[in-house]
Formats: structure tokens, C-alpha cells, sequence
């Protein structure tokens, strides 16, 4: 059976979940219950959440790291102790979105190697029974999830993950509309009631088809969506191609290096080669453009690299937008960045610093320099470099 053949069961889903909202209880999730020593956080439902927040730009990938910690910072200050999931079968809902994929990707490996936080990452789905055993096992008290996604499918996710969560009678904690202070963590919670528990049992079986449904439909659409980018060429092709691109570069700097270095150079040398052989016949950019583009990219890093944080953030606001034609390479270009992080945990032996994962990527500090040289460069004095950042530039070009 088809995604559509569960359509009405997707409402009947919703609905029951909506109707559950206004009966909410907002009160101090952390401090008023003496079972509530341990819960957990849905990874998705933390990235959902604070890609929401107003302040939030796209392309900023530190201050959406700064969003997350803020959040985390709450709850521990609070004394909350919680484990953070990221289930395998949630990153089919990214597909559309490859710059998030490899946001996700990036924040899951900043809460593995630069926090203390319990991170599991080998659950497929909500519906597993390895997810089932670890609720049972740990049994905690309330689940912080998301109740809307970037897309209808990625809300069905949440969804699933909120009904299954009743049925294990396992409360559920909504991630947004959150309040804080100095003695308190104030969210709304619905509550795993007898007739939540009821639906999902009586619906066991349903749920369990319409879950595989979607996951199948959803695994048809990244099949539809590499195949815009990387034509004949499929997930474990691409994620050979990556791995393949970390190996020669690991030899050439067998001491080792720093994440941002490394995905800069990897993901440009594997853009450029997929580029080369996929779409340099097509309406897009030429492969001189790409290459350019790759240089700016390296000299965004090499600024990154040497440029103090308070000077980055003086940096002006640009509005403007990257030519029509580039946005083609540009998700190209996020797709390898996601292949290339996906394939780190190969290199363990790798001495490679993942320090500043979560500053990997600067759109605003890339486009100021792009409008430079651009509109800029021919009306000023040449920019000097300095020394440290001119090398840089060149290692990470050569």
C-alpha cells in the first residue's frame, strides 16, 4: 500500500493530536515531578526548533549552534538529565533540503565529540523494537518533540513518534513555546492517557503500514532528488565518491587537520568532479564559474579561520542573492558536504580536531566577500590578505 492509502489514517493521526493540544498542561517539566529524572529529546524536533527562532538566519551555522546550546543550557541548568535521538529514518525528511542535511549531520557530530550529552544515533525508527526496549528499559518520563516539521512529511514523523510515545505511556513534552528561568523549565505537556494508549494499540497494525508507507515514499523521493544532481550515480556511489576523496586527503595530511579545513577541501574537490562529469552540459554554470565560486569558498574558510567572531559580526548584511543559475552546483555543493561528514567516523584513527563543527559555514561572511570582488575590488585598493590568511587560502586551494 501507497503513502495515499493511508491518507485518511494520516488525518485521523493529526486530528487526534490537535485535539490533544489545547488540553495541554504549561507548567515546570523538571522541578514538579519526582519521576521526571530523566526524559529525552527528539534531535529533530531540537533542530526544528531552533531554526524557528525569529533571530535565526539561514546560513549562519554558529549562531543556530548558539540557538541549540541556549536551549540545552536551559534544561541542564535546570537539572535535567536527558538523552537526544536522532533516528536514521528522520533524515529522509531532508531531502528537499540538502543545506539542512548537512546541518544535521554537523550537529549531531558537535553533540557526540564537544558535549557530555547522551547522543543515540543507531535507533531506525520510533516504531523499532530497539527503540521500544530503550523506553522500556530507561522508561522516561516525557519525550520533547516537535508537533510541526518543514514539511507535512516531516510532520507525519513527529507524528508517528507522539502516538508511539503514548502507546509506551511515555508523556510528551511540545519543544516549542518553551520558558525559563533561574528555578524553572516551563512547557506544555499532553499527557499519555487511557485513550491515547488505546488508540495505539487498537491501531497497532495500521500504524505499523502506514509508517512503512511513508518511509517508502519518502526513500523514493531522495532517489528522485540525487538524481537532479548526481543523474545515474546512487546514495552508496556518492558515499564511496566521498569516501574515496577523505582517503587521498588523509594521506596528504597524514598529521592531521581541523574540520573545517577538511570539509572545505574535500566537499570543493568532490563538487567540482561531480560537476564535471554531471552538469557542466546543462543551463547551469560553466566550470570556471564553479571553480571560482570553490575559491571564494576557500578564502571564506581561511577568513573563518583567522577573523575574531567580533569582527565577523560587523560584517555588512547582504541582500543579495547568488545568480539564478547557481543553485543547482550550490545544493550540489551541500549534498558532498553531507556525503563528506557522513563518511568521518571511517577515519577514527585520523588525528582530525571537530572543535569548530559548528562553524562551518558562513553565508553571510561568503557573500561579503563574493560582493567584493564582484563590485568592490576594481573601485578600491586590492585587499591585502595578510600573510596568514593569504596561505591558508592557498593550501586549502592547492
Amino acid at each position: 500500500m501507497g503513502s495515499k492509502d493511508h491518507a485518511v489514517f494520516f488525518r485521523e493521526m493529526t486530528q487526534l493530536i490537535l485535539n490533544e493540544m489545547p488540553k495541554a498542561r504549561y507548567s515546570s517539566i523538571l522541578n514538579d515531578f519526582v519521576e521526571s529524572n530523566f526524559f529525552v529529546i527528539d534531535g529533530d524536533s531540537l533542530l526544528v526548533t531552533c531554526l524557528g527562532v525569529k533571530s535565526f538566519k539561514w546560513g549562519q551555522n554558529l549562531h543556530f549552534f548558539y540557538l541549540v546550546e541556549c536551549y540545552l543550557v536551559d534544561l541542564l541548568s535546570n537539572g535535567g538529565q536527558f538523552a537526544i535521538v536522532f533516528f536514521k529514518d528522520a533524515e529522509y525528511a531532508y531531502f528537499d533540503f540538502p543545506e539542512l542535511l548537512s546541518l544535521r549531520t554537523a550537529l549531531i557530530l558537535h553533540l557526540q565529540h564537544n558535549t557530555n550529552i547522551d547522543v543515540q544515533t543507531e535507533f531506525s525508527g520510533c516504531l523499532s523494537q530497539d527503540w521500544k526496549l530503550f523506553l522500556e528499559q530507561h522508561y522516561p518520563y516525557f519525550l520533547i518533540v516537535s508537533e510541526e516539521g518543514l514539511s507535512d512529511l516531516q510532520t507525519y514523523l513527529f507524528n508517528f513518534l507522539i502516538i508511539h510515545s503514548w502507546g509506551m505511556k511515555v508523556n510528551v513534552v511540545l519543544s516549542s513555546g518553551h520558558e525559563s528561568d533561574t528555578l524553572r523549565f516551563y512547557a506544555h505537556t499532553m499527557e499519555s492517557t487511557d485513550r491515547n494508549q488505546t488508540f495505539s494499540k487498537e491501531n497497532e497494525t495500521v500504524i505499523q503500514s502506514a509508517y512503512k508507507s511513508l518511509i517508502q515514499h519518502l526513500e523514493e523521493r531522495r532517489v528522485l532528488a540525487l538524481a537532479t544532481h548526481f543523474e545515474h550515480l546512487k546514495w552508496n556511489d556518492m558515499m564511496e565518491e566521498a569516501y574515496q576523496t577523505l582517503f587521498l586527503l588523509q594521506h596528504l595530511w597524514s598529521e592531521g587537520s581541523d574540520i573545517q579545513r577538511v570539509l572545505c577541501v574535500t566537499s570543493c574537490s568532490l563538487s567540482l568532479r561531480m560537476y564535471h562529469r554531471v552538469l557542466v552540459h546543462s543551463n547551469c554554470l560553466s566550470l570556471q564559474e564553479v571553480e571560482d565560486f570553490c575559491r571564494l569558498r576557500c578564502l571564506c574558510v581561511a577568513f573563518q579561520l583567522h577573523l575574531p567572531l567580533s569582527q565577523r559580526a560587523c560584517s555588512r548584511v547582504i541582500t543579495c542573492s547568488w545568480i539564478r543559475n547557481s543553485d543547482s552546483f550550490l545544493k550540489m555543493n551541500k549534498w558532498c558536504e553531507h556525503f563528506i561528514l557522513s563518511n568521518l567516523n571511517v577515519f577514527g584513527c585520523w588525528n582530525l580536531n571537530l572543535n569548530h563543527v559548528s562553524d562551518l559555514y558562513d553565508e553571510q561572511l561568503l557573500k561579503n566577500i563574493a560582493f567584493y570582488y564582484e563590485f568592490e575590488s576594481t573601485q578600491e585598493p586590492h585587499l591585502n590578505l595578510g600573510d596568514s590568511i593569504r596561505r591558508d587560502y592557498e593550501d586549502l586551494w592547492n
